[in-house]
């Protein structure tokens, strides 16, 4: 992409993750999160936590573009 859009790519890349933080924030304001959810619950992830969920080695794949079809079609 970077090619063939140069810098709009960049551009393009920092309004998609302000715009996802924009939501996530929405919905912990909308939903009352300081309010609702124990502040005890919060904790940081830790790298030992993150890799109990993704430690499978068939869990979301590094694959290129052209063969993501492919590991999305695969049935569950």
């Amino acid at each position: 992409m970077w090619g063939e859009f140069g810098e709009g790519t960049l551009t393009c890349m920092q309004d998609g993750v302000h715009l996802l933080a924009v939501l996530w924030q929405s919905a912990w304001v909308e939903g009352g999160g300081d309010q609702t959810i124990p502040a005890a619950s919060l904790k940081t992830l830790t790298r030992l936590k993150a890799m109990k969920v993704c430690q499978r080695e068939d869990f979301l794949p590094s694959v290129a573009v052209g063969k993501i079809k492919e590991i999305l079609d695969e049935p569950v």
